[in-house]
């Protein structure tokens, strides 16, 4: 199952002048790759992705870099200004990833997510 990353570039093109960063969460070295093509310098990523054109999952080496990361970017997207989702190709039974869905609904409601990171060091921007 991949994703419609594509879509999702074709649509940040309308509005790239409004964003100086843009975090992207993924587990292949091909979307990140699309994403630097199109924005350059302005794109962000934490996970440490293999110099392979296989998914991340497929690649790993070390489980707990990978749960690490994984866990990075669920924090990063769900605490995100905005958060966009890239539905998937050929799927039939869901049009987004469960994991897109979990870090929606944490951006969605920042109260579990500040009680997520139990830190009062750490405020939430609501």
């Amino acid at each position: 199952i991949q994703t419609d990353y594509e879509s999702v570039i074709a649509e940040l093109k309308n509005v790239s002048s409004l964003f100086s960063k843009l975090f992207v969460a993924t587990d292949s070295k091909i979307v990140l790759d699309s994403f630097k093509r199109e924005f350059g310098d302005r794109i962000i990523s934490f996970t440490h992705l293999p110099d392979s054109t296989a998914p991340l999952h497929y690649l790993a080496s070390d489980p707990r870099q990978c749960n690490t990361d994984a866990i990075l970017d669920l924090l990063t997207l769900a605490c995100s200004d905005q958060y966009m989702m890239a539905e998937l190709h050929n799927c039939s039974f869901t049009n987004v990833s469960g994991y897109s869905l979990l870090a929606y609904n944490l951006h969605k409601n920042k109260a579990v997510l500040q009680n997520l990171i139990n830190d009062d060091r750490i405020k939430i921007k609501t």
